[in-house]
């Protein structure tokens, strides 16, 4: 007995997601390679290929209904938004909303078009690092910026975004993220500046906010001898809960924050709250955002003197991520980079090699067997010792502006990023090195006469090779939507790519040193 149809699609989805490298993304690009007679369709030979080679398997004849489902205009072929949209499903509900939300960020007309004018009103692209480098003019930066976002697969090329466009490229990038809403809505907050509103869309009312607010004043006005006093009440509180000593306190220090308080909402109502406190939708209350959230309004001369008595936020890390496939010149490049700029080096590669070779690890057999394979350790894994580095350099060396080298190199490392770094440290651009596969293979094969590596060696190259095109490179259209990004052809020489290198790490710094 044949399947229905939404248990299929489910199927699919499924192998979509547990395969990782199988991303939407990666079968956008299967679609343009195997568009064999290039008119921009696929028959449903092409379809099957580009799916198998996908490693994504179905019955045929559950192939056959699904062909059919997706070919809306019933042509008999399937054009490239037809068949990202048969894959991903059209973005919707609580994504949609949030979309929406980023597009009239930018849409100050309100006319349905989002144009340079509109932009200039928006965004200052006068602090572009390549604005700052010289590469562009501002003007270039804004027409680069708004055809990411045009027509079916950014082809119109007309100078203007409407709604239908951007909706398409979120669906896109909401496939990268298919079954965790809250993981695409906090990467559109952050990356466009917006803020969600949970109270609606938790279904709180306002006024139950407020009265939450009108507790927490009266808590501390009883446990302070006058309003003089009553910053520092404040102060000590979240001081007492903000654990990592950052300046910000994450849901899990603001409930406990308000439980010594003797306040304890359901976790529905606190989570509303906590976006009330936190203006800049990052996930993270500021003590600024506290105070205002509480006394601006009404008492602004107290607002002011409590930010006196407890500072603001420390200086962050910024880093620049680098990626590229092996063999592309990544460490070399970045070695250059620390001599002349002083940026501090940080390769996932060596930390987890350094890891396994630990004394006393739990991690060192595990992670040699997955090296050996060519396969990616555990995003946790790799994060958390990224993470140690950065602060403790940061700690001990005063030094803040950092090359992360080799990672994100998947959709799950940049989660996992998120989830235990998420705005610790500011991420300033992507560096993404580039050449021919024959040319990476060469230049490790030359390697490997003297590196001493186990992974220098033929079979494990080629394992990950396989491994950089199915998880890292679908990471990348994630990369170009949250942060500025530059692709380096690093086929020519050392010294001709530590030129392009050399522009971007010194915009970097002028804005972030």
């Amino acid at each position: 007995m044949a399947r229905p149809l939404s248990e299929i699609t489910e199927d699919l989805k499924m192998q979509i997601a547990t395969r990782g490298g199988a991303s939407i993304s990666a079968l956008a690009r299967c679609f343009k390679i195997n568009d064999i007679n290039g008119d921009g369709k696929l028959s449903f030979e092409e379809f099957e290929l580009v799916l198998g080679r996908a490693g994504l398997f179905l019955k045929r004849q559950e192939l056959t209904m699904l062909f059919r489902y997706i070919d809306k205009d019933k042509s008999g072929c399937l054009d490239y938004k037809e068949f990202i949209e048969g894959l991903s499903g059209p973005v919707s509900g609580r994504r949609k909303a949030v979309a929406l939300l980023a597009f009239n960020k930018f849409d100050k007309t309100g006319d349905g078009v989002v144009d340079i004018k509109d932009l200039r009103n928006t965004y200052d692209a006068s602090r572009h690092p390549k604005v700052l480098s010289g590469q562009l003019t501002e003007e270039q930066v804004y027409k680069k910026f708004l055809s990411a976002f045009e027509g079916d697969n950014g082809t119109k090329g007309d100078g203007k975004v409407t709604k239908a466009e951007f909706l398409d490229y979120m669906a896109d990038l909401s496939a990268n993220f298919p079954y965790s809403d809250d993981r695409f809505v906090q990467m559109v907050c952050k990356a466009w500046r917006i803020k969600e509103d949970i109270a609606k869309v938790l279904g709180v009312d306002p006024t139950v906010i407020e009265a939450l607010k009108d507790e927490i004043r009266e808590k501390v006005r009883q446990r302070t001898t006058g309003s003089h006093y009553e910053r520092n009440t404040l102060a000590h509180t979240f001081r007492k809960f903000d654990i990592d000593d950052s300046g910000k306190v994450i849901f899990v220090e603001f409930r406990k924050a308000l439980a010594t308080l003797g306040i304890q909402p359901s976790e529905h109502l606190a989570r509303a709250l906590f976006n009330d406190f936190d203006a800049s939708g990052n996930g993270a209350v500021t003590y600024e955002e506290f105070s205002n959230a509480l006394y601006k309004r009404e008492r602004p001369e107290l607002s002011k003197s409590m930010l006196t008595t407890i500072g603001t936020s420390k200086k962050k890390p910024a880093v620049i991520f680098v990626i590229g496939g092996p063999g592309t010149g990544k460490g070399t490049q970045c070695a250059k980079v620390v001599e002349d700029y002083g940026y501090s080096h940080l390769s996932t590669g060596d930390l987890l090699r350094a890891e396994r070779k630990r004394g006393g690890s739990k991690y060192g057999k595990m992670i040699n067997d997955i090296i050996k394979e060519g396969k990616l350790v555990p995003s946790d894994i790799t994060v958390s010792l990224l993470k140690n580095a950065v602060e403790k350099i940061a700690k001990e060396d005063k030094s803040f502006l950092f090359l992360v080298d080799g990672f994100p190199r998947s959709i799950e490392n940049l989660e996992a990023w998120e989830q235990i770094i998420g705005d610790k440290f500011t991420v300033a651009t992507t560096m993404f090195f580039t050449c021919d596969e024959k040319i990476m293979v060469e230049r490790l094969l030359k390697r490997a006469k003297t590196s001493g590596r186990s992974d220098d060696n033929a079979e494990t190259i080629k394992k990950r090779l396989k491994t950089y095109r199915d998880s890292t490179l679908p990471v990348l259209k994630t990369l170009r939507a949250v942060c500025s990004f530059y692709e380096i052809d690093c086929a020519h020489s050392i010294e001709k790519v530590y030129e392009k290198v050399s522009k971007i790490v010194g915009g970097v710094r002028k804005v972030y040193a």
